[in-house]
């Protein structure tokens, strides 16, 4: 008779396992090997968080610092009202503020909420550089002398014109303001003829109340002294108010040699600026004598002309001297510095220094200094920029 060893009964091939011991043993050295693993990562961790901290490229301020100057660059203007304080401007004027505080550097942003971003901070600074920015101001309304032709170094040779003779006396009106005296920077927008100083002097007339007339003319073009069109505006002056020419013992006139302020205000006529005008003259009862030199060799830059007897005007190779002031509209410059460019010094306690830069984009993107944007101006499609700390609730830059 044949016994069973096994007195459980026979084992099947699909019951074959681990014993309880192998099973124990491995979770051991399972668990020593784990063990070993998560020592050696918690050391490599530390060691590179010690070197980073050396090569001064801590995490933390790392990513601060980047978020810094990301919003520097995205920032349409910039003020820095202190070493340690910077003011970013989106384009609506919400601000950023960065700052430090005490050993904090914190951050508000545009919806009022403050963070302490970087802990243990000996100092930051904050050092901009500026570019100019220009723009249009309001313009400037001056009374000046805004065209004087002067006299020649020929000598004075006066010009005598009878009762039915006209003179055209031809200017230009300036198209900057070197003319009224000015840097040339600014451009004339309009000029009045408020008074003509020139020196001039009744001759023989013919015993009748008569009277100067002076008339404003659009000519040809500039410097030309035919006119053209109706007159633009006329003013009169009684004959009787003017010197008396000199006779020079020979019977000749002198020259007159003393300026008569003539007022043309009465017209009111805005002139053109780099437009071609005349003023034309006739005493209607005698004879007008002007001071005026003889032009050599090439003309001059604003002709003289003369119509005998109401007649064509045909220019003269003469300068007549005489002025013209009035009232003056000019454009005018508004110049600012604007921040370009921000440079971050940052000074951690007990760690290296950092240091970082960063342009706004905004006002670096070409050389222009009538581009780029200015504190205080309407940003496109938006409102004001630079209006101040938490304004009206836009997306925060960074943090």
């Amino acid at each position: 008779m044949t016994h069973n060893q096994n007195p459980m009964g026979p084992r099947n091939r699909g019951e074959v396992g681990f014993t309880l011991a192998e099973v124990l043993l491995a979770g051991t050295l399972g668990s020593l090997l784990l063990m070993a693993l998560a020592a050696s990562t918690l050391t490599f961790t530390e060691t590179l968080h010690d070197l980073e901290e050396k090569a001064g490229i801590a995490v933390d301020e790392n990513a601060v610092l980047g978020t810094l100057t990301r919003d520097i660059r995205e920032a349409w203007t910039a003020t820095v009202p202190a070493s340690n304080r910077l003011k970013l401007f989106d384009s609506d004027g919400n601000v950023t503020l960065w700052y430090l505080e005490g050993k904090n550097v914190k951050v508000i942003k545009p919806d009022g909420d403050t963070d302490a971003v970087i802990e243990n901070v000996d100092s930051i600074l904050f050092e901009p550089s500026h570019e100019d920015r220009r723009r249009e101001g309001d313009v400037a309304t001056n009374d000046a002398t805004w065209y004087s032709k002067g006299a020649l170094a020929s000598p004075n040779a006066p010009l005598v014109l009878g009762k039915n003779d006209d003179v055209a006396l031809a200017f230009t009106v300036p198209i900057d303001d070197t003319a009224i005296g000015a840097s040339g920077d600014e451009q004339i927008l309009s000029a009045q003829a408020g008074v003509i100083a020139i020196a001039l002097a009744r001759g023989n007339d013919d015993g009748t109340a008569g009277s100067l007339s002076i008339e404003l003319y659009e000519t040809l073009g500039p410097g030309s002294g035919v006119p053209v069109g109706s007159a633009l505006g006329a003013v009169s002056l009684v004959s009787t108010l003017l010197p008396e020419a000199v006779d020079d013992g020979s019977g000749n006139w002198l020259a007159p040699t003393t300026d008569l302020p003539i007022s043309l205000s009465s017209m009111g006529v805005q002139l053109e600026p780099g437009a071609g005008y005349a003023i034309v003259m006739n005493l209607g009862n005698g004879e007008l004598v002007l001071n005026s030199h003889m032009i050599f060799g090439a003309g001059d830059d604003d002709d003289t002309a003369v119509a005998l007897n109401h007649g064509a005007f045909a220019v003269q190779a003469r300068r007549v001297p005489f002025s013209l002031s009035g009232s003056v509209d000019s454009t005018t410059t508004i110049l600012s510095q604007e921040i370009t460019r921000i440079s971050i010094t940052l000074v951690p306690d007990g760690r290296p220094v950092q240091t970082r830069s960063a342009a706004l984009l905004n006002q670096v993107l070409s050389d222009d200094p009538w581009l780029g944007s200015v504190a205080g101006e309407e940003a496109p499609g938006g409102g004001s920029v630079g209006s101040g700390v938490g304004g009206g609730g836009g997306v925060a830059h960074g943090l």
